[in-house]
């Protein structure tokens, strides 16, 4: 079937790959959902270079090569939801520069973005202290900083690699949303790859472990496991909350092997 979106191949619930699909060079959309496939191979989608969108929900998929999707610069939707990608799992989104919606719920990570009341609390206050400093933090944020007009998950990407630390404000908000989860996804993929502590959780209200997802497992472990910075409403108190915040960000750049890198 051919629609205004170029050509779109239906093998949905056919139980691909035991049964064959034909998969003509011109697709421009791809539904593969709810089959059989358990692994996304390099030599896989090289054949439709003008893959646009890629339905893979509901199969059994537990490995996705690192070169899977780097014949297929155009695809911009992704559907990966609900397999058995492991934690740790290492997925080839860095080439994937038109990408603008991913859906990895159901696996490791997901599709998020900062609750209203948490980016006026980053506006007023994380910024306003850390920028204003001598020297000032530079700070990326994705209302003010993202580039216009380059993919959402490019913009993030180029964010979180060119930085030192990642900050996650959480709140009960950020629990429950979606892009915000997924770059914790990959910031928590950068600490995997480059082996060294780049994130730092700072609680911006009390979080009750029931009130985290069970499909955001990873985000639960984490704060179980490690040290986390908490927002104190108590005015008399925020003074030193600060200075924690800046020793630990100072933590890095103060190594000797870091030496030569700008640290704010």
């Amino acid at each position: 079937m051919t629609v205004d979106g170029g050509l779109v191949v239906n093998c949905s619930a056919q139980n691909y790959p035991n049964t064959s699909c034909l998969i003509p060079p011109t697709t421009a959309t791809l539904d593969l959902s709810h089959n059989n496939i358990e692994k996304i191979e390099e030599q896989d989608f090289t054949g439709v270079k003008g893959l646009k969108k890629l339905y893979l929900q509901f199969n059994q998929i537990s490995f996705i090569d690192h070169r899977a999707f780097e014949d297929n610069p155009e695809l911009e939707y992704l559907d990966i939801s609900n397999n058995y990608l492991l934690e740790g799992s290492v997925l080839p989104f860095k080439n994937l520069v038109a990408l603008n919606y991913l859906d990895i719920s159901n696996n490791i990570g997901d599709k998020i973005q900062l609750g209203p009341q948490d980016s006026t609390w980053v506006m007023n206050n994380l910024l306003k202290q850390l920028e204003s400093d001598d020297p000032p933090y530079r700070i990326c944020i994705h209302e003010r900083d993202f580039t216009p007009g380059k993919a959402i998950i490019a913009n993030i990407i180029d964010c979180i690699s060119k930085s030192y630390k990642t900050v996650f404000v959480l709140s009960k908000n950020f629990v429950q949303s979606e892009w915000c989860h997924y770059e914790f996804f990959l910031a928590q993929h950068r600490v995997f790859e480059e082996r060294r502590d780049s994130l730092i959780l700072l609680l911006l209200e009390p979080i009750p472990a029931n009130s985290i997802p069970d499909r955001f497992c990873k985000l639960r472990k984490m704060m179980n496991k490690s040290t986390y910075l908490e927002w104190p409403p108590d005015e008399a108190r925020q003074s030193m909350f600060w200075k924690r915040l800046k020793a630990v960000l100072n933590l890095e750049v103060k190594a000797p092997s870091l030496q030569g890198n700008p640290g704010k």
